[in-house]
């Protein structure tokens, strides 16, 4: 890969930006200085580059967390309120996307990627990749009890031609659990939630297969760590990509 690519993919600045401090002298391959942006790197080189002495992790693709708050829809661009509020410029011009949605009223934990097999492959069905939610409701019928715990675990009948898969309901209390699901139905949680007599009054994710939240702030957007990435790509049985 050219040296000045793998730097912008990686989100380093544009590439404008990259050649700049790249002919500037500020970008080293294992103690040389590189000033030539066309210059050919492998993925082994790419694991030694160093930008004003500090060593770069430089990828192919962009992975980011946002722990989302209320009001926003899950949209780059929209008349609504939405998280593109919250986002650099740069998502849209790396085309970096979020992994599914999240409703308005429903905050936590959303994964953004411009890496397109594996947005695809987190959202299918088929690897079923967990998702974790705390739910709060008001009882329309009864409490969390051990009969929605059974029925959960089986599947929840959330219409005439649609069951919801296997998932875990934790009870936390009358009126609070949490819930794991292994797919992403449209406004599956609050469906599941009325077919067993209560209504969500709050929802937040915390968990997306193995990344988690933390003590990440509201509105609050970070990259994920390397482990995190390599957890997530073989959660799914992809390879760590450069190239």
């Amino acid at each position: 890969m050219r040296l000045d690519k793998a730097l912008a993919n990686s989100g380093f600045g544009s590439r404008t930006e990259v050649k700049d401090f790249i002919r500037s002298g500020r970008v080293s391959l294992a103690g040389e200085i590189l000033r030539d942006p066309a210059a050919s790197i492998s993925q082994e080189q790419a694991s030694l580059l160093c930008l004003d002495g500090e060593i770069l992790t430089v990828r192919r693709y962009l992975y980011y967390l946002l722990n989302k708050p209320a009001g926003l829809v899950t949209a780059m661009n929209s008349r609504e309120a939405n998280i593109g509020e919250l986002l650099p410029v740069f998502f849209g011009q790396k085309k970096i996307t979020p992994v599914g949605r999240l409703d308005k009223d429903t905050t936590g934990l959303l994964l953004l990627t411009n890496h397109g097999e594996l947005q695809h492959r987190l959202l299918s069905p088929r690897y079923g990749i967990p998702r974790r939610y705390y739910v709060e409701v008001q009882v329309l019928d009864h409490p969390f009890n051990d009969a929605d715990v059974e029925q959960v675990a089986i599947g929840v009948r959330l219409n005439d031609a649609e069951l919801s898969r296997p998932a875990n309901l934790a009870i936390l209390s009358p009126t609070a659990a949490y819930l794991e699901l292994r797919e992403g139905k449209f406004h599956e949680v609050k469906r599941m939630m009325h077919a067993l007599g209560k209504e969500v009054t709050k929802l937040h994710r915390e968990s997306y297969g193995s990344v988690r939240l933390h003590e990440e702030v509201t509105g609050s957007l970070r990259a994920l760590t390397e482990d995190e990435i390599l957890s997530l790509l073989a959660s799914v049985r992809l390879l760590d990509p450069l190239d």
